[in-house]
């Protein structure tokens, strides 16, 4: 997804994926991620989320494929909410403004 040359992930939570009793956390958001691979060192790897979207979910329909950007890849979503199309973005922002956007670790 950042063109590093390693193979990130796309995934997400699909809307109402087994209905209203069959899904964990029905009413959650519908969110798209992608998570970047980082080797910090010979054998490992991490993954670190990138929230795409909070209202749209991943779906049983997923490509990532350069579209409109031609340096990095797009993501098209088809799901139960509709058909949804992502076109890669980057934005320079501030160490502030960077660290606000990071996930939270919550505890269940």
């Amino acid at each position: 997804m950042d063109g590093d040359g390693l193979k990130d992930i796309v995934t997400g939570k699909r809307f109402w994926a087994h209905g209203s009793h069959g899904d964990a956390d029905p009413e959650s958001p519908a969110v798209l991620y992608w998570f970047k691979l980082v080797r910090p060192a010979k054998g490992q790897a991490h993954f670190v989320p990138h929230l795409i979207d909070n209202d749209s979910g991943v779906g049983t329909q997923v490509v990532a494929g350069k579209i409109l950007n031609k340096k990095y890849p797009d993501i098209v979503v088809g799901n139960k909410k509709g058909v949804f199309v992502f076109v890669h973005q980057t934005t320079e922002v501030s160490h502030e403004e960077w660290e606000k956007a990071q996930p939270k670790v919550t505890n269940p």
